[in-house]
């Protein structure tokens, strides 16, 4: 199962952390591609047998990060059906400093990718930059389980494009 990791940074955080876990979860997904979402090309969504990882910091005070902003908008103004495309979401935030706009930008891509009907798999992972665990271990650890657990699913639901 191929896995595409699509970063949203500003600080390059979430950059660092993405590849992280394509260092780290090499072993549950083959190949394991990082993507800036500026440099995303349309059709980055009509790959067959393909998970996707959005990985996204938020910026300011709940924005979504600059590079973010091109896919986003191509997420949102586009028609086009993404049911075959099954994702989840890694979001980087610092809650002690932004509580209201925690993580704001994961939830964002989230609800644009459902509303093109595309499933997301688990939960929203939101990585708490005041805690004590560095965003690339608290990666390796939740990419991990995320693909051991939902890789096999998306295998078996024939996450083709129609």
């Amino acid at each position: 199962m191929k896995l595409k990791i699509l970063v949203g940074t500003v600080t390059h955080t979430a950059e660092f952390t993405a590849q992280a876990m394509q260092l780290g979860c090499i072993e549950w997904a083959d190949p394991i591609e990082v993507i800036l979402m500026h440099e995303a090309p349309a059709e980055v969504w009509d790959e067959p047998d393909t998970l996707y990882l959005i990985c996204t910091s938020t910026y300011g005070m709940g924005d979504v990060p600059d590079n973010a902003w091109p896919l986003l908008n191509d997420l949102q103004t586009q028609s086009a059906s993404l049911v075959h495309v099954r994702y989840g979401v890694f979001g980087l935030g610092d809650h002690a400093s932004h509580a209201p706009t925690f993580c704001f930008a994961a939830d964002v891509f989230d609800r644009a990718l459902a509303a093109r009907g595309a499933q997301r798999l688990g939960d929203i992972h939101r990585h708490d930059a005041s805690g004590d665990t560095p965003s690339e271990d608290a990666g390796i650890a939740w990419c991990s389980q995320w693909l051991q657990t939902h890789a096999p699913q998306a295998e078996s639901s024939g996450n083709t494009r129609a």
